[in-house]
């Protein structure tokens, strides 16, 4: 499915600027994207809001993935 790139865009500057790569991003249900990642070796899909009216999303949005991304992180070079 083709979803509007202005839309999806915020997200995946978040994911860019915590080096976490993109591997697919699609639409799933009613106001809500499907973005899979990759960060580490290891894989996860995270679930975005499209709803403007949801203000804190993206600041949300950001603390998971960074929390995520740092737990990958301390899994791969645990001693």
């Amino acid at each position: 499915m083709m979803m509007h790139r202005q839309n999806v865009r915020p997200y995946i500057d978040v994911l860019e600027d915590l080096g976490v790569r993109v591997i697919d991003t699609r639409v799933t249900g009613s106001n809500h994207y499907r973005i899979d990642v990759m960060a580490n070796g290891t894989r996860k899909f995270f679930i975005a809001s499209r709803s403007s009216s949801d203000h804190r999303a993206l600041q949300n949005f950001r603390t998971m993935v960074k929390r995520w991304k740092q737990s990958t992180y301390l899994e791969k070079y645990r001693d």
